[in-house]
C-alpha cells in the first residue's frame, strides 16, 4: 500500500513537472488539482491500454506463427494424399498382375493334366 502511494506521488510529481514544462512555473500553480487528478487517471488508462495492446500484439504474433505451421501441415497433407494415390494405383496394378498370374497358373495346371492324359493315351496304344 505504501509502495502504491509512493508510485502515485511520483506520478503526480511527473504530471506537475510536465505541466510546468509546457505552461511554465506560473501556469503549473494555476492548474486545478482536479485536472491534475484527471491527467493522472488518463495516464493510468493510457498505460493500461498500451500494455494490453502489447499483449494482443504478442498473441497475434503467436497465432500467426501457429497459422504458418498449419500451412506447412496442409502442404504435408497434400503431399501425403499424392503419395497415397500413387500407392493405391500401384496396389491396383499389383492386384491385376496377381490375377493374371493366378490365371496363368490355372492354365499351366490344366495343360499339365491334358499332357498327362495324352501321354497316358499314347502309352496305352
Amino acid at each position: 500500500l505504501a509502495e502504491a502511494s509512493r508510485t502515485e506521488e511520483r506520478e503526480m510529481a511527473r504530471i506537475v513537472e510536465l505541466v510546468q514544462s509546457e505552461l511554465g512555473s506560473a501556469g503549473a500553480s494555476s492548474v486545478p488539482p482536479a485536472l491534475l487528478n484527471q491527467m493522472r487517471i488518463l495516464t493510468h488508462k493510457f498505460t493500461d491500454v498500451t500494455s494490453r495492446l502489447d499483449e494482443k500484439d504478442a498473441e497475434i504474433s503467436a497465432l500467426s506463427a501457429k497459422l504458418r505451421g498449419y500451412g506447412e501441415k496442409d502442404s504435408q497433407y497434400s503431399d501425403m494424399q499424392r503419395v497415397v494415390g500413387k500407392q493405391a494405383k500401384a496396389l491396383g496394378k499389383m492386384q491385376r498382375l496377381e490375377d493374371k498370374l493366378s490365371a496363368y497358373r490355372s492354365t499351366v495346371g490344366m495343360q499339365e493334366k491334358v499332357i498327362a492324359k495324352l501321354e497316358a493315351v499314347i502309352e496305352d496304344k
